[in-house]
């Protein structure tokens, strides 16, 4: 578990340090007035925030989804909201995969087209041991024969994104599963899902290059990237060809090829989404990422001559949740 602490010049009423954190909580508990949560598949992020929704403490753990059974979610959480001293009259907003089907309770999903700030109104309310009040967001579906999708978690992104910006039309938010979201007047008409990082992450670790790329750096070359990316965004139908070259390669004692392997992965995979997806895009795109994902982005954004914002995905998960629970307590 990770305990994260802003500096006060960055969160108003946030504590500087572990220190002060221990000496100030029980006379400063009181001014947490909620908990906003995202808890996805690998990991849970807490924010206990004041009624102005500043950041008070941050929590994170490595308990995700796939770690725990829907009867130990609530003592999952009991125990972080313990740690913090945090009341059990103050309620928790969560959004991510404690609401699918194999999570804490399914939250069910809202069809689109919709309005992103619809999502207040479809919240689903936790049964708790504890009494303490707990609402789960909903994801979101497009419920089409043709090109089913779904999501969970990125629509609360997604509304933090459109509260800072209304004027963008297209959102790409790269991860295990890249989406990529079309809004028009303020509603999401349609997305698609791109299975980008799972694919590279199943590749790198059990296929027949696994062994190859475990015995090289897995640096990001933004060189190596680029030129296997306009490589594949020309001839996107040779990805499978073009993935057995990456065992080929240093087969054959091209060993400058082998240290590159991790960036020629992402570059033909990437190219493979971005191909699919440039001709339905208008005007510019909201990438919201951060880190590694954010920089591989913008260099396959740039190489295709699209125009693009970025905007950190942390800051608009938290945005999101503030706006919903906002709408939930405080006019009740």
């Amino acid at each position: 578990m990770q305990r994260v602490f802003e500096t006060a010049a960055h969160k108003p009423g946030c504590y500087k340090s572990f220190f002060d954190y221990n000496v100030s909580m029980n006379e400063r508990k009181c001014d947490i007035a909620y908990v906003l949560a995202d808890w996805g598949t690998s990991s849970l992020r807490v924010w206990c925030v004041d009624q102005g929704f500043n950041t008070i403490v941050e929590d994170r753990s490595s308990s995700g989804m796939h770690t725990l059974t829907p009867t130990q979610f609530e003592p999952t959480l009991e125990t972080l909201l313990s740690n913090l001293n945090v009341g059990r009259n103050i309620p928790v907003l969560i959004c991510g995969m404690a609401g699918a089907k194999q999570g804490w309770m399914d939250a069910g999903y809202i069809d689109i087209p919709t309005k992103l700030d619809y999502l207040a109104d479809h919240v689903c309310t936790v049964p708790t041991a504890s009494g303490r009040d707990v609402r789960i967001l909903p994801g979101l579906a497009q419920r089409d024969r043709e090109n089913p999708d779904v999501m969970r978690g990125e629509e609360t992104i997604l509304l933090g994104a459109a509260l800072a910006n209304t004027a963008i039309q297209t959102f790409c938010i790269p991860g295990t599963h890249s989406k990529w979201v079309f809004v028009e007047e303020g509603r999401v008409a349609g997305f698609s899902t791109y299975m980008t990082g799972e694919l590279f992450a199943l590749i790198s670790n059990h296929s027949t290059v696994s062994a190859l790329m475990s015995n090289t750096g897995k640096e990001f070359d933004e060189t190596a990237f680029l030129a296997s990316f306009n490589e594949a965004i020309e001839a996107p139908m040779h990805l499978t060809k073009s993935l057995f070259s990456l065992r080929a390669g240093p087969l054959l004692g091209n060993e400058d090829e082998a240290v590159k392997l991790s960036s020629k992965l992402s570059g033909m995979l990437v190219a493979a989404e971005i191909y699919s997806i440039k001709s339905n895009l208008k005007g510019s795109v909201g990438l919201i990422a951060s880190g590694r994902h954010q920089r591989i982005y913008q260099l396959a954004l740039q190489s295709v001559g699209l125009e693009f914002t970025v905007t950190d995905s942390e800051e608009l998960v938290l945005s999101g949740l503030s706006h919903v629970a906002s709408q939930l307590w405080r006019k009740s």
